[in-house]
């Protein structure tokens, strides 16, 4: 029986997927480690919030003035940065227990500080931030500050409903197609972990 099992990537290094996925290749499971932290990660795209936003706005307030583009890119730039010291000690953890596990030699501050340099990299833009913070509790922060500020919340299935196929991330395009090609092999899915 053929397995296709699917896997957020937590906070877990490049070099521990690698580890995980070499440990778990078998020709009856197929494995997808997602790029971004959580599935919930892909729907965090600025222009399809903020257009969901819109059309919250306009089919259930009252008031139907739209915000701009740019209050609620600062919006979504706030709110995921107050995750950064969570996602900093988290990564970090992650990281070291790893490479403990690898009998790395290195010492704690060596490995904390590479690691800080590979946090600090993926903090420099909005788009990369998004990927690696907790997706869920980024759309709860963020819903909590637009009923705040705008009376209204946006829903997993709205955000989905205001993608354009180009917004999509290629990871999630690429995990769609490996999908279809095991449906297609006959293979059973397996749940998602």
């Amino acid at each position: 029986m053929q397995f296709f099992a699917l896997f957020d990537r937590d906070f877990r290094s490049g070099e521990e997927i690698e580890a995980f996925l070499e440990r778990i290749g078998s020709t009856t499971v197929e494995c997808h480690v997602l790029a971004q932290k959580e599935i919930e990660n892909y729907l965090l795209a600025p222009m399809p919030i903020y257009r969901a936003l819109c059309e919250r706005i306009r089919t259930r307030s009252e008031v139907r003035e739209v915000p701009e583009y740019d209050e609620i890119l600062a919006i979504i730039d706030h709110e995921s940065d107050a995750f950064r010291s969570r996602v900093t000690a988290q990564m970090q953890a992650h990281r070291a227990r790893f490479l403990r596990t690898k009998r790395d030699t290195r010492d704690d501050a060596t490995i904390h500080a590479e690691t800080l340099e590979r946090i600090s990299i993926e903090w420099t833009t909005l788009e990369r931030r998004l990927r690696i913070v907790p997706g869920k509790d980024m759309l709860a922060a963020l819903n909590r500050t637009l009923l705040q500020r705008f009376g209204q919340s946006v829903t997993e299935a709205l955000l989905c409903s205001n993608f354009d196929i180009s917004e999509c991330d290629p990871d999630l395009d690429n995990l769609l197609l490996k999908l279809d090609m095991f449906c297609a092999s006959g293979a059973e899915p397996a749940s998602r972990v």
